[in-house]
């Protein structure tokens, strides 16, 4: 077996071979065009002849006679090829698409990817569908107008639906005699047609029924191919165009897999050059390649090497070969928190590296590079340096708790004012103990809160409480919830004396103490002030507690009561309610006196009443009562005393009172001397034996009681003011 040439596998230079086209030679012609190589272009900005303003895909360009230069025309003013991707029937133009351009519809991707072979050039169209897009259905078309040169006649075959050529055989006349260019589909198309340059793009989807078109026929000649298809999620389908120099002197090349299985073969130009296939990446140390003898490591290449093919049949075979410049390494990988990839660094084994350098974590906390993130003793810090291991290593950024770290909590006081009286470092999860506070006026909590606004935030002074972040406390007044407020009822006896006390709630109902029952004309009452009826209470009764109240007991005259009358008086007892009292009052009327006015009878209303004087000796005094009348509450008893048979002067009258229990007592000329008595009915009555001791005592007791009870209430309204004084001063302090 003839040794080939190879390139150097150190040097992993991958050819690109521009095959060298055959010569043809035509009788009257000295020599013909010869085709060097053929090259990828982007496609023009405008198609040309009545497809105006549709870009084309990409061109493809020959260079001729060892020219550098890419100026040989397969397209008409190297106009190129369109490209047209359909997806479920929505078409989109390919336009001006650089070597590995991707382009879009409804989701699946088209990517035109060129390749220049050991024969011309490959341009493959490969369409990828996402795997969660589901199964779409394709289309795509190829056309172009096409050219050799500057011969816009050339000669086009079909070779069914697996290629065309396009060539100057039948031009003899032609500048480009003996151009050929082929075309070959792979896979095969399942539509293709020739025709007139204008109707390519109408027929761009049509399989055709002519197959030929010569020079001679004088066609502006055009081409037009497409595949179709469905491709589900995840697949992709490989379309490829291949533009060949020639179709003949090439050979086989076969590649056997390590268990001499043939796993591929490819047709190669003979004396061209030949890309070998991928290999997958070889165990660390090791060469995966491609060896002309299995048992020979001396001629071997690595995949997708570039070899020239110097004789038929040439067979390869997968090798695995020690990798003589090996040195072992291994790989440092570091990954955030999110798992993500952020640095490799790979060096040899035993060396030591830097670790890349981290950011400052928050107090209490480690950021470290570990190998696992729950095991602290696998971490290092950031710009620590260790020594690389037999093993590869993966470090992910981490934060951990300093287990060295004790944490703490700031607790700061503020008084009313605002101002900080007290500041507290504790650890954080343990019990502090606040400061105590005064105490608060009635119905008021005074307390530390986080907001004055919140009980809930508040704590009392002398509480303990547990500390999980900085605090700030405020000391507050806020109003007790559970406070109710109440009235403080006191109530006195007739001597001043406190009897009892209640809390009552404000707004609620309480009943005053029994009062025993009072004489006849008087009530025994509760009041607030015992000179005023209207601010007195019954025993028993119910009230309604809006303030604090003193009550004192107190015996009130009965405005209402008026006393029962006994028409006969008996000046022999002196317990007879009714005395005759004269009167002095002018309104009174007249006193009934036959004697000495014969026409003063009494009324029938107020029949006279004669005692019987038949037992009485000569000086009895008899009192007749003459008439009874009731005048403003008043009773006035009208009475005619006799003591002979001649008439006197002897007429009496006598009020009684029944409203204020105090008597208005008229003196007749025949009773000046009496004194007053009063009982308790408030009826006055003479008394001889009585001396001027009970009338002084009349009017000096009552005033003695005006003054003590003004000097007490007095004394209470000093107080109040005094009490209202402070709480307003008070009330203006915590403000």
């Amino acid at each position: 077996m003839k040794k080939r040439k190879h390139i150097s596998l150190s040097k992993k230079i991958i050819a690109s071979i521009l095959a060298v086209g055959l010569v043809f030679l035509v009788p009257g012609k000295s020599s013909a065009v010869t085709i060097d190589g053929l090259a990828y272009f982007v496609g023009s900005t405008t198609e040309y002849h009545y497809i105006a303003n549709v870009t084309s895909a990409f061109d493809v360009r020959g260079k001729i006679n060892g020219s550098n230069t890419y100026n040989f025309q397969t397209t008409y003013k190297n106009g190129g090829y369109t490209v047209d991707f359909e997806v479920d029937g929505v078409n989109r133009s390919v336009q001006r698409v650089s070597n590995g351009t991707t382009v879009t519809n409804k989701g699946v991707q088209l990517t035109l990817i060129s390749e220049t072979t050991n024969n011309g050039l490959d341009v493959h169209l490969h369409i990828y569908n996402p795997e969660s897009n589901g199964e779409h259905t394709y289309r795509v078309a190829m056309t172009a107008d096409v050219q050799l040169g500057s011969n816009d006649y050339a000669a086009i075959y079909k070779k069914d639906h697996s290629g065309l050529v396009v060539t100057q055989d039948d031009a003899t006349n032609s500048e480009d005699y003996g151009a050929k260019v082929f075309i070959d589909f792979t896979p095969s198309v399942n539509t293709s047609w020739l025709g007139d340059y204008k109707n390519r793009a109408a027929n761009k989807y049509t399989d055709g029924t002519v197959s030929a078109y010569t020079v001679a026929d004088k066609v502006d000649t055009a081409a037009a191919w497409s595949w179709n298809g469905n491709v589900s999620g995840g697949e992709t389908a490989n379309l490829t165009t291949s533009y060949k120099l020639t179709e003949t002197n090439t050979t086989k090349v076969y590649f056997y897999d390590q268990d001499g299985e043939l796993v591929d073969e490819k047709e190669a130009l003979v004396g061209g050059a030949l890309a070998l296939p991928n290999l997958s990446e070889p165990e660390e140390g090791y060469l995966h390649v491609w060896c002309e003898d299995a048992s020979d490591d001396s001629t071997c290449y690595g995949g997708g090497a570039s070899i020239i093919v110097e004789e038929d049949d040439l067979s390869l075979y997968e090798n695995y070969i020690v990798d003589p410049t090996y040195v072992k390494t291994s790989t440092i990988s570091f990954y955030d928190q999110n798992n993500s990839l952020v640095d490799k660094k790979e060096a040899p084994v035993g060396e030591e590296i830097t670790l890349p350098t981290l950011s400052e974590p928050e107090e209490g906390y480690l950021h470290l590079w570990c190998a696992d993130t729950v095991d602290l003793t696998t971490c290092y810090e950031g710009d620590s340096s260790i020594v690389v291991g037999d093993d590869n290593l993966s470090l992910h950024e981490a934060f951990f708790k300093d287990p060295s770290y004790v944490r703490t909590n700031k607790i700061s006081f503020y008084n009313q004012a605002g101002e900080i009286v007290e500041e507290r470092d504790v650890p954080v999860g343990e019990e502090t103990i606040l400061p105590n506070l005064t105490a608060p006026e009635e119905g008021y909590l005074h307390l530390w809160c986080e907001d004055s606004t919140d009980i809930n935030t508040c704590h009392a002074g002398g509480a303990t409480i547990v500390v999980e972040a900085d605090l700030s406390l405020h000391e507050s007044y806020i109003e007790d919830p559970n406070y109710v407020r109440t009235n403080k009822i006191s109530f006195y006896d007739q001597a001043n004396v406190l009897l009892e006390e209640r809390e009552v709630p404000v707004g609620e109902e309480t009943t005053l103490p029994a009062l025993s029952e009072p004489e006849e004309g008087y009530l025994h009452l509760w009041c607030k002030d015992s000179t005023d009826i209207n601010t007195c209470y019954a025993g028993d009764s119910v009230i309604t507690v809006e303030e604090d109240l003193d009550l004192h007991e107190a015996y009130i005259t009965d405005p209402s009561y008026v006393p029962p009358v006994d028409p006969v008086d008996d000046p022999d007892n002196p317990d007879d309610p009714i005395d005759p009292v004269p009167s002095d009052d002018p309104t009174d009327e007249p006193v009934d006196n036959p004697t000495d006015n014969p026409s003063d009878a009494p009324s029938e209303d107020n029949s006279s009443n004669i005692a019987d004087n038949s037992s009485t000796g000569d000086n009895a005094v008899i009192y007749e009562v003459q008439s009874v009348t009731y005048s403003n509450n008043t009773v006035r008893v009208n009475t005619v005393t006799n003591v002979d048979p001649t008439p006197t002067d002897n007429n009496d009258t006598e009020e009684v009172a029944t409203t204020s229990g105090q008597s208005n007592n008229t003196s007749s000329t025949n009773n000046s001397d009496s004194l007053e008595k009063t009982d308790p009915l408030g009826v006055t009555s003479r008394d001889n034996s009585s001396n001027g001791i009970w009338d002084i005592l009349k009017i000096i007791l009552p005033c003695l009681a005006l003054s003590l009870f003004s000097f007490f209430f007095f004394i209470i309204l000093f107080k109040r003011k005094k009490d209202d004084d402070e709480e307003e001063e008070e009330s203006a302090q915590k403000s």
